[in-house]
């Protein structure tokens, strides 16, 4: 099989790119980010 014809991910539809998540996924632990919400919109960077 071709690089082309295999999938980017198990859970993204190849040809709409549409993300699947599970039904619980709401119920995972954060276990952290590298970014956060800044107060005027946008994101920022942790290590600023």
């Amino acid at each position: 099989m071709a690089n082309e014809d295999k999938a980017f991910a198990p859970n993204v539809n190849s040809i709409t790119g549409a993300i699947s998540v599970p039904e619980d996924y709401t119920l995972w632990p954060t276990i952290g980010t590298w970014t956060h919400a800044k107060a005027d919109g946008g994101a920022a960077n942790i290590h600023e």
